[in-house]
């Protein structure tokens, strides 16, 4: 397959048409093999480093061996729900019941128990060591409230398509939500208890649903868009940027107020310079040096290419850590350790503690006892 700039991958495939390996422009290769049951048994990175999968007769991921550690097993019920994970963390467990709902989620970061109704809906979620979240719901099954554990609630009214269209705090601030036929957001005011607008923004689009202008607290920014809907072009008060592209989509040049950056990439779209900042790469294609100023950062990854440090010019270096569903569980700095704790293992769940503070997911977050909420978008 040739790409708009001219260069080059190819893929090499099994006698079933799977893809065995895939070389790069770079000439860096991908490696996959397979089981009888056409499921991938293991891959090669272009660093020539191994990872193997294993599965059980009903074709579930029952393990994930690295090079050199620590591997992920994983355990299931007789009706094929999983129910535990061994990781470099420890062990996570779930239990179902009968209607296969987690009623609990056991973690190395923490415990939870949840609740359900008749329809199935969770009606209240019980963090072990911080308290209660209780859900309600109106006949079309809507979140019509959720109270956290520190006795806040929030409620939410919906329009005539089902679109939220207000968000009403603890403390009687609210927000109201407009939308065009296409239900675009076209509006978002966000008012105090006694209806005073804090802060007012508009939203139009084009008839490819990008974005062309937003307007908050009346200082309003426009935007431009080509025939394949890249922004061209940015403008504000005091404010014009412009940008071209390249025929991959890799963006060439930025021009803000009259200064222009340019922007180069190798053979793999992999930006190699954006002005006076440069990028290096390793083999498998991750970025592992920033250099600015004459100044270095650099990042290192795990056989899953997460990210697990990053050392800056001054040598302070984060680290992070991730559960056997990819999912960054703890990150470590010059301020100390925060572990997270999440309504769930996965990546997408959303995250209720850290060890500073304790978030209602979308709502608030609360440290030191107080809360401070957000503005519903």
């Amino acid at each position: 397959v040739t790409n708009g700039r001219g260069y080059a991958r190819s893929y090499a495939y099994t006698a079933r048409g799977e893809v065995s390996s895939l070389t790069l422009p770079d000439s860096a290769v991908e490696h996959w093999t397979y089981n009888g049951n056409g499921e991938i048994s293991g891959y090669t990175n272009p660093l020539s480093q191994s990872i193997t999968y294993g599965y059980d007769d009903a074709g579930r991921q029952t393990g994930i061996t690295y090079p050199s550690g620590p591997n992920v097993t994983f355990a299931y019920d007789a009706a094929g729900r999983r129910t535990s994970m061994v990781d470099a963390i420890g062990t996570t467990s779930w239990t179902f019941d009968a209607a296969s709902q987690a009623t609990a989620l056991n973690t190395p970061q923490g415990n939870m128990t949840y609740g359900y109704d008749s329809a199935g809906r969770r009606t209240s979620m019980v963090e072990t060591g911080v308290g209660t979240t209780t859900y309600s719901y109106d006949a079309d099954s809507r979140l019509t409230s959720l109270g956290n554990p520190y006795s806040e609630t929030t409620s939410r009214t919906y329009d005539a398509d089902s679109r939220l269209s207000r968000q009403t705090l603890s403390s009687g601030a609210y927000t109201d939500l407009g939308y065009d036929s296409r239900s675009r957001i076209t509006s978002v005011t966000h008012k105090n208890s006694s209806a005073t607008v804090l802060e007012s923004e508009s939203y139009a689009y084009d008839g490819a649903n990008n974005l062309t202008s937003k307007t908050v607290g009346g200082a309003t920014t426009s935007y431009g868009y080509d025939a394949i809907d890249q922004i061209t072009s940015e403008s504000a008060s005091g404010y014009s940027a412009s940008y071209t592209y390249d025929a991959n989509g890799n963006r060439l040049s930025k021009t803000l107020n009259g200064s222009t950056d340019n922007y180069t990439f190798d053979s793999g779209d992999k930006m190699l310079t954006a002005g006076a900042k440069s990028y290096g790469y390793d083999a498998a294609g991750r970025t592992t040096s920033v250099t600015s100023g004459g100044q270095t950062t650099t990042v290192a990854y795990d056989y899953e290419d997460r990210i697990t440090s990053i050392t800056y010019p001054s040598t302070a270096t984060n680290t992070f850590t991730y559960n056997g569903l990819d999912t960054r569980v703890g990150k470590t700095d010059s301020a100390g350790t925060k572990t997270y704790k999440r309504d769930g293992a996965g990546v997408t769940d959303a995250v209720l503690g850290d060890g500073a503070a304790s978030y209602t997911p979308g709502i608030s977050e609360r440290r030191s006892g107080a809360s401070k909420f957000y503005h519903a978008e």
